[in-house]
């Protein structure tokens, strides 16, 4: 029980770390869009 508690925990650390990165990853390709649309006007 505690063995599947540690791993839910490092779970949710790696989820978060995830969500993090996906993040950051999709702000700069928005930000790429951005200045294309700007560079395309």
């Amino acid at each position: 029980m505690s063995l599947s508690h540690l791993s839910f925990k490092k779970r949710i650390i790696f989820y978060k770390s995830c969500i993090q990165i996906e993040m950051q990853a999709i702000r700069s390709v928005l930000a790429a869009d951005f200045v294309d649309l700007k560079n395309l006007k």
